[in-house]
């Protein structure tokens, strides 16, 4: 049905549009000012009602062969993301990878890490998370005054990933084209030009979600509180007009001012359960989503039994592992040639970013170590070293001890435990020497 505010809206969209489409520049020979992310016209984000509808025509405009509008699906995304617990499970998700200890170092074994701890490493993989969930992504890393790098996101409603481009306004169809440019150098693209990123699958489930949320708030509003009747003459205009007042002032909820004669009648669903329509609804979206983003609801949900508890822990490591792999190629193919070619760091050639895979001890490590160093002579210290991290060698009496790995990279008391044990190998040595 046509209404005078669609059309309204309507004629206030396409006069916007014609606006921006003058003050667009030509982008034959249009380069950026300084730096991709600040030459976009950024531009207010328009908040509107959301359904499924909505999701499919978003899906139908970047799906288009001919032009590509990204930034409908962009803004459904801004919406669903005011969602709780979707927001939860994606940081949970970023959160282990962004506390993950790393190194980077050379050909030569000398180590480098120094040279990306800090603020802006972190930006870039904070944005390659998140690419995961939005999609196809662009970051840019440039100089900042002090010379140092600093990263930015381009904003994803000007991106046209399919002909790898940016538009400066991205209600214009035509976009700058940065493959091939000397622009491209500062740029790193994230995932494939087709990749909506999870949040298209989350879109209907929280766009129902929010449907079962109102609902079911109406519901409450409904039935939660009782309905205050006042029945007055209805040909007394004044004592009417009194009773109304009356009600008003007594408080917020529902009333009524009727007539002595007329009835208001509220029939409620006969089940005494009847929220549970709308509350099972949201727990099942919600597990749905915690599948979605992390793969399993154990380490979400409180009712998780342990058996099934391991079972999801242990998805929740295979996903930590995959998104491991996914920063170290970036950093290693990408990122890292993007810092010799532009910031002339070349003691980073041949240099290697990893992950650290830490070290974690449970009872029964220590007690299979200690069973050997009891039971059998020891021939060699490989397995020790390659387990703890430790270069083990055979010490002259009065020889110090060999160090022990820092104490970050341990709990407190795995570190005592080790500590132990490592005197336990020593008196053992000595023994036998």
């Amino acid at each position: 049905m046509i209404t005078f505010n669609s059309i309204k809206t309507g004629i206030s969209n396409l006069y916007t549009n014609i606006k921006n489409l003058a003050a667009s520049p030509n982008l034959k020979n249009w380069r950026p000012r300084k730096s991709m992310s600040v030459s976009v016209k950024q531009s207010a984000l328009y908040r509107s009602r959301q359904d499924i509808q909505t999701w499919l025509n978003a899906l139908a405009a970047v799906e288009r062969p001919d032009s590509q509008r990204w930034y409908e699906l962009m803004e459904l995304y801004e919406g669903i993301t005011l969602d709780v617990h979707l927001t939860a499970v994606m940081n949970t998700r970023k959160q282990r990878i962004l506390r993950e200890y790393f190194t980077l170092a050379n050909a030569k074994g000398e180590h480098l890490t120094h040279l990306i701890n800090q603020k802006w490493f972190f930006d870039f993989i904070s944005h390659a998370m998140d690419s995961i969930f939005w999609g196809f992504s662009v970051v840019e890393i440039i100089p900042n005054a002090n010379g140092t790098p600093e990263c930015k996101i381009i904003p994803r409603r000007h991106l046209a990933p399919i002909e790898h481009g940016v538009k400066i306004n991205y209600h214009f169809d035509t976009p700058f084209i940065y493959k091939d440019t000397d622009v491209e150098n500062q740029l790193i693209e994230i995932g494939e030009p087709t990749d909506l990123g999870l949040l298209s699958r989350a879109a209907p489930l929280v766009l129902y979600k929010k449907n079962a949320l109102s609902s079911w708030s109406e519901f409450a509003e409904l039935f939660g509180m009782p309905i205050r009747i006042g029945k007055v003459n209805r040909g007394d205009e004044k004592a009417m007009s009194d009773m109304e007042k009356f009600l008003q002032d007594m408080g917020s909820s529902a009333y009524a001012v009727i007539d002595m004669e007329d009835e208001i009648e509220m029939r409620e669903t006969a089940r005494a359960d009847a929220f549970n329509v709308y509350d099972k609804l949201m727990e099942r979206i919600n597990a749905d989503l915690s599948k979605l983003i992390l793969g399993q609801t154990g380490t979400t949900d409180e009712k998780a039994f342990v058996g099934s508890a391991k079972v999801h822990e242990r998805i929740a490591n295979d996903y930590l592992a995959a998104d491991k792999r996914m920063i170290e190629h970036l950093v290693n193919n990408k990122l890292i040639p993007l810092l010799i070619d532009i910031f002339g760091m070349t003691e980073l050639q041949n240099a290697t970013f990893q992950f650290d895979e830490r070290v974690e001890l449970t009872e029964l490590d220590l007690k299979i170590d200690q069973f050997l160093i009891q039971n059998f002579e020891l021939e060699n210290m490989d397995y020790f070293e390659d387990k703890y991290g430790i270069k083990l060698k055979p010490k002259t009496v009065g020889q110090t001890s060999p160090p022990l790995p820092p104490k970050d990279n341990l709990s407190a008391d795995n570190y005592q435990k080790l500590s132990a044990l490592t005197n336990e190998i020593e008196t053992l040595y000595h023994h036998h020497h």
